[in-house]
């Protein structure tokens, strides 16, 4: 293992060169795209990748170190991808493993079209039906020596479509509610979700190391409605550090306070992890700065084994591999790192097993699967809780298997089920491993012994997914009683790579298996979301895509099963991107449970009162609450009845004043509050430190959110308004606007009047939200479809929406806003623009085209997220280390 300092001399000495890029031998060659599904043909050719470091995982960025090119000239005849697929297989492979290269692929214009930094002697790119045109492969070092490396370029033709799947399982009234969001404000990608024994529910997702904070929430009631983790008003889990990746674990006994432990690690600039536990579910947490690893480090996933041992598992970046660490204090405090599993492409997610399931001791037992060399499904076992650790080959898949994470969990037998996706087809797969064959892993840590590359038994991989998803990623397991298990995964009825540039429409999906223990497993599938959540490219490229694709949704989302209900429930990320943007702006998190259909735990799961489509949705009274959580001194946690929203109902649109329907149409929104008296107001402000407060009616029109407004403070009283999507202009506290949003936070500065009123007697706020600001979706959701907006009519169906009580610390009015604090919120629901009858379902045809010179109901927003590559060179200058692989630097 080469120590820091002799890496960071290396950096040193290879960003102090100036080396001319090289050409490889020979510089150019040509292929001719086979014609016939099974027919390939390639090229080949070698060089060496000069001496140097390159901080953003991509060989053309600006900064570039220098770098080896071959140019391949691709002759495409006439209609050869209407009678195939063509995949273009771009590869790079050299003998030193301490060595770390990076591969480009440009495209005739010199744009990067894909780029490969895994870390381990081999990188491959592959792009799907490329036009016709010369293409440039480019080596470069990440951090390297002169290394010699042999290149190819295999170009296979595969046939049109993947096949029929195999025909889904009957749902029995598998359902869920409508997706709430855990914050209606806050940027968090990749969203994770772990639930404890009571049921409280816990989510957190990276916002990127330039904010060195992760956010989290914290659900009591079965995830209706969430509270934010962390002092307020901006949300700090730790005392610094973070933003890069978010790992959460909750203890499976309970502590000497009676609470599950939660313990909490976030990425700091890929040099160290930040580390938190909280003992009182969230109420308050206990932090450090540093994680005790070696400076290099990447995606990180948590386990307890019991009350306060707690594991930390992460990609450790030279020499590249798993790596583990202990912890016995709940996961403030970390051990010695210990290398597991060498040269990998992603770890999943680390879990344990009880004493009771573990076949080989009476310890708990740790596992985490993990993909290698692009095509390998690897286990890592531990049967002696964490003090030896043996590989094996769970299963060789037919494509790619790492795009991204692959994920397993156990049932009540101790049985292992493992899901990825694999490339060769776009679908997701799941292969199950019997709790006794664990002692068949004896492969070791070191991957030259025999029995780290056997087969340990697993069964033969089965197709998770069914019509009509045709391109499936980001799978993602939870498993209850023997043989019960559900698989989430985003869907398109595309098929075909997630990154291509061809149309998508993307929902959440999720499958159930209710016999996945047996050899004829069966799946149903039912589509989550009630509208879609993305549109067009999924890039997979990690880091790479802030230059080269949409990486807004990030790299994966995730579901658990709450022992306390028996529900299933997920979180998962909106970009709030619109077909044909370049990339998404704030990834949303937003939450869906189980209303319906067979439990996991066993029996079946009836919540009619959260079926999606209704009018009115009401909320417990007494659970608003301020200064929810901070770090070490326990917060007040005081009631807050002027923010406690009970309910919230939609009825035709009508005059205020008068009660006569309003001409032209639209909704009003009903908001009963538990206390809207003067002196309520006024202990709201003094409970939240704040200056104003906020009821927002938040929904989801068209492609994007909107928000119709009460605010008030002691200045100007109430007033109400309307905006659609606004983001700060940089970070959260950036003034921003409906024209020009860029990444970390949404705003609601409702800055188009609307008409309302508020009764302080009874608690009841009205806002009218007039048809002409209301848009609608078309149906056109198809393969290679994505719907269009149109100007709503009665009928049309609105989304996700829910009240959200909100403290504005900042400003008594909301042209300023930076974090808002979070108080209460109604669960969400759909419902129908009130009117002339329609019928329930989720979109229906557009009335005639309005003419070009009407106005638009929506306003445009561009920008993305365009600080990253800044933050990691300056990241790579200082340390040498920098985010590389999916995971999520943001």
């Amino acid at each position: 293992m080469r120590s820091r300092r002799s890496l960071v001399l290396t950096i040193v000495t290879a960003l102090l060169a100036s080396v001319p890029a090289h050409a490889a031998d020979p510089e150019r060659s040509s292929v001719t795209a086979p014609q016939a599904a099974g027919e390939e043909v390639s090229t080949s050719w070698t060089g060496t990748s000069p001496p140097g470091v390159n901080p953003t995982s991509e060989c053309s960025a600006p900064g570039e170190a220098s770098e080896d090119r071959h140019e391949i000239t691709i002759e495409v005849p006439a209609g050869t991808y209407d009678r195939v697929s063509v995949d273009y297989t771009f590869q790079i492979t050299w003998v030193d493993a301490n060595q770390d290269l990076i591969l480009s692929v440009e495209g005739p214009e010199g744009q990067v079209l894909g780029s490969s930094d895994g870390g381990s002697p081999t990188e491959t790119v592959i792009l799907p039906d490329l036009p016709a045109g010369t293409y440039t492969a480019v080596t470069c070092a990440f951090a390297a020596g002169p290394t010699a490396y042999e290149g190819t370029l295999i170009a296979t033709a595969n046939a049109k479509g993947s096949g029929a799947l195999p025909p889904a399982a009957d749902p029995r009234g598998l359902a869920f509610s409508a997706a709430v969001p855990a914050d209606i404000q806050r940027d968090e990608g990749e969203p994770l979700i772990e639930i404890d024994g009571d049921g409280t529910i816990y989510t957190c997702g990276p916002t990127g190391f330039s904010q060195a904070n992760e956010y989290a929430q914290a659900s009591t009631d079965g995830g209706d409605q969430f509270n934010l983790l962390g002092e307020p008003p901006r949300g700090q889990l730790s005392v610094g550090g973070g933003g890069g990746d978010c790992g959460l674990a909750v203890a499976p006994e309970r502590n000497e306070a009676g609470n599950f432990q939660l313990a909490y690690t976030g990425l700091s600039g890929l040099l160290n992890f930040a580390t938190a536990t909280s003992g009182d579910r969230g109420a308050t947490f206990t932090s450090s700065p540093i994680s005790e690893s070696r400076p290099g480090v990447d995606r990180q996933w948590n386990a307890f084994t019991d009350a306060d041992t707690v594991f930390l598992t992460y990609n450790q970046v030279i020499p590249r591999a798993v790596t583990v660490q202990r912890s016995d204090d709940g996961g403030l405090t970390y051990g010695e790192p210990v290398v597991v599993s060498p040269n990998p492409d992603f770890p999943g997610p680390v879990r344990s097993l009880p004493p009771e399931l573990n076949p080989g001791g009476d310890l708990p037992a740790l596992y985490y699967p993990w993909s290698r060399a692009g095509s390998q499904v690897m286990l890592a076992v531990s049967l002696d809780e964490g003090d030896t650790w043996n590989n094996c080959l769970l299963v060789e898949g037919q494509g790619d298997v790492s795009q991204l994470f692959v994920v397993a969990d156990h049932d009540t037998n101790g049985d292992l089920y493992v899901v990825y996706s694999d490339n060769a087809d776009y679908n997701i797969r799941m292969v199950r491993l019997a709790n006794e064959k664990l002692v068949n892993c004896t492969g070791g840590t070191d991957a030259s012994n025999e029995a780290f590359k056997a087969p340990v038994g697993a069964t033969a991989p089965v197709v998770v997914n069914r019509e009509p998803v045709r391109t499936a990623l980001f799978p993602w397991i939870v498993a209850g009683d023997r043989g019960r298990i559900a698989v989430s995964y985003y869907g398109t009825e595309t098929e075909g790579p997630a990154d291509s540039a061809e149309p998508k429409t993307w929902h959440v999906y999720l499958a159930q298996s209710l016999d996945a223990g047996t050899a004829g497993a069966t799946f149903s599938q039912v589509q989550v979301t009630t509208h879609p959540h993305h549109y067009d490219q999924i890039c997979l490229f990690g880091i790479s895509c802030t230059t080269g694709g949409d990486r807004s949704l990030v790299d994966f989302f995730s579901i658990d099963l709450n022992p306390a209900t028996g529900e299933i429930v997920g979180v998962f990320n909106r970009a709030h991107k619109r077909p044909g943007d370049g990339a998404g702006e704030v990834s949303t998190p937003l939450v869906f449970r189980q209303i319906g259909g067979p439990s996991l735990a066993g029996g079946t799961i009836s919540n009619p009162d959260l079926v999606p489509l209704r009018t009115r949705s009401e909320d417990p009274e007494g659970d608003a609450v301020a200064d929810y959580s901070s770090q070490l001194v326990p917060p007040t946690r005081r009631q807050v009845p002027a923010a406690d929203v009970l309910a919230n109902e939609i009825g035709p649109a009508i005059d205020l004043e008068t009660g006569e329907p309003l001409e032209g149409g639209g909704f009003t929104v009903t908001i009963d509050v538990a206390d809207l008296s003067d002196e309520a107001l006024q202990e709201a402000l003094a409970s939240a430190k704040a200056q104003s407060l906020l009821w927002i009616f938040r929904y989801v029109d068209g492609y994007r959110y909107s928000a119709a407004s009460a605010r008030w403070s002691p200045f100007e009283g109430f007033t109400f308004g309307h905006n659609g999507f606004v983001g700060s202009a940089g970070e959260c506290g950036t003034p921003g606007s409906e024209e020009t949003s860029q990444d970390q936070c949404l705003q609601y500065p409702g800055g188009t009047p609307l008409r309302g009123d508020v009764d302080q007697e009874t608690g009841r706020i009205r806002i009218t939200v007039p048809l002409e600001l209301l848009v609608g979706l078309t149906d056109d959701q198809g393969p290679g479809e994505t719907p269009e907006e149109f100007p709503a009519t009665p009928g049309t169906r609105i989304y996700t929406a829910s009240t959200f009580a909100m403290a504005n610390p900042f400003s008594p009015t909301q042209e300023v806003q930076s974090f808002l604090e979070p108080l209460d919120n109604a669960p969400s629901m759909d419902f129908l623009v009130p009117g002339a009858s329609a019928p329930a379902g989720p979109d229906q045809a557009p009335p005639a085209p309005a003419p070009d010179d009407a106005p638009s109901p929506t306003l445009p927003a561009t920008g993305g997220p365009g600080w990253v590559l800044g933050a990691l060179f300056v990241l790579a200058a200082g340390a040498g280390l920098r985010r590389r692989y999916p995971g999520a630097s943001r």
